[in-house]
C-alpha cells in the first residue's frame, strides 16, 4: 500500500508541478503525509519481526520494551500523517472553492481538524508522563486511560472524515458539464468514502486491541488496518488532482470538458446560487465569471459559483 501511496503522489506531482505549474502548500502537505506514512509501515514491520503476532507470554522484558517503544512510534506517525492528509484536502478546497459561504464553511473545519489532529498527537506523544513510562514499567508515571483514548481517537477521525468527504459532493450539482465527467467527479470523491469504512473497520479492531490481556497477539488487525487507512487515504486525496494528467495522454477517455460540444474557447458557465434561507430576504446574487479555480482540480472551465451578499 505504501508503494502505491508513493505513486499517486509522484503522479499528483508531476500533474500540478509539471503540467498545470501550480503546486501549493495542499502539495507539499500530502508529501509530509507520505513521509509520516513511511514511518508507519516501517514501525509495523519492525513490530513485526519484534513482537506482533507472538503471545505475550512468550517474551523476554527486552523484547517487550522494544514492542512498546516501536508501538508508540507508529501512533505518533500515524496521527502526524492523517492529520497532514485532511489538511492537503482542505487547502486544495480553499484553492478551489471561491465563494465566500463556502471558503468560511471550510475554514471552520480546518479549525476542527486543526484541533482534533491537536489533540490526537498532543495525547499520542504524552500519553504517559514521563513518556518513558508507555514503555519501560519500571519507570513510575502516569498514564491515560487507554479505552476512552483510541475510542475518542477513532470516532473523532471518522467523524472529520465524512465531514471532509461531504463537503464538495452538493457543489457539483451546480457545475454545467457533461454526465459523465460529473459522474466522474462524484465517483472520484466517493472513493474517499472508503477511507471511512477503512476507518469503522479499524475501529472493530481497535475494540479487540484495547480488551485483550494479549496485545501482541491481538494486535495485528489494528497494525494492517492502520497502515492501509493512511495509505488509501493519501491514494484517495491524490487521485481527484490527476484528471489533467489523464487529459493529457488519454484524451478520449473523459471527453470535452464543455457542455453542448463547446470547442473551450469559452469558459462561462452559470452555477446557481443556494436557495435564500429565512429571513435572508434577496440579498444573494449571481456573478457569471470564467476563473481558474477548478481546472486545478479537475482540469475543466468552469465556475467559481462565486456568490455575494
Amino acid at each position: 500500500m505504501f508503494f502505491l501511496a508513493g505513486v499517486a503522489v509522484a503522479l499528483r506531482l508531476y500533474t500540478r508541478g509539471i503540467i498545470l505549474r501550480v503546486l501549493g502548500w495542499e502539495d507539499w502537505c500530502i508529501c509530509l503525509a507520505l513521509v509520516f506514512s513511511g514511518g508507519n509501515t516501517i514501525g509495523m514491520c519492525l513490530q513485526a519481526t519484534t513482537a506482533l503476532g507472538r503471545h505475550i507470554w512468550t517474551l523476554t522484558k527486552e523484547e517487550m520494551s522494544f514492542f512498546l517503544k516501536e508501538v508508540y512510534f507508529t501512533i505518533l506517525v500515524y496521527n502526524l500523517g492523517l492529520a497532514f492528509v485532511k489538511l492537503s484536502i482542505l487547502l486544495l478546497y480553499i484553492r478551489l472553492f471561491a465563494a465566500v459561504y463556502l471558503q468560511r464553511t471550510i475554514y471552520i473545519v480546518l479549525g476542527t481538524v486543526a484541533i482534533v489532529s491537536t489533540w490526537a498527537i498532543g495525547s499520542s506523544a504524552f500519553f504517559c508522563i514521563p513518556v518513558a513510562a508507555f514503555w519501560d514499567p519500571q519507570v513510575t508515571g502516569t498514564c491515560l486511560r487507554k479505552e476512552p483514548r483510541w475510542y475518542a481517537g477513532a470516532a473523532l477521525n471518522i467523524f472529520t472524515d465524512i465531514i471532509i468527504l461531504a463537503l464538495p459532493l452538493f457543489i457539483f450539482r451546480s457545475l454545467r458539464m457533461h454526465m459523465r465527467q460529473k459522474i466522474g467527479l462524484y465517483f472520484v470523491f466517493a472513493l474517499g468514502f472508503f477511507v471511512c469504512i477503512v476507518s469503522m473497520l479499524r475501529f472493530s479492531s481497535l475494540v479487540v486491541a484495547a480488551k485483550t490481556t494479549d496485545p501482541t497477539g491481538d494486535n495485528p488487525g489494528v497494525a494492517k488496518w492502520s497502515t492501509i487507512e493512511i495509505n488509501t487515504a493519501i491514494i484517495c486525496a491524490c487521485l481527484v488532482t490527476l484528471k489533467p494528467l489523464i487529459s493529457r495522454f488519454f484524451p478520449k477517455l473523459l471527453g470535452s470538458d464543455h457542455p453542448g460540444g463547446d470547442d473551450g474557447r469559452h469558459g462561462n458557465t452559470d452555477v446557481r446560487s443556494p436557495p435564500p434561507t429565512v429571513g435572508g430576504g434577496s440579498n444573494w446574487r449571481l456573478r457569471r465569471t470564467s476563473v481558474s479555480n477548478y481546472p486545478t482540480l479537475v482540469g475543466t472551465s468552469s465556475t467559481d459559483g462565486t456568490l455575494h451578499d
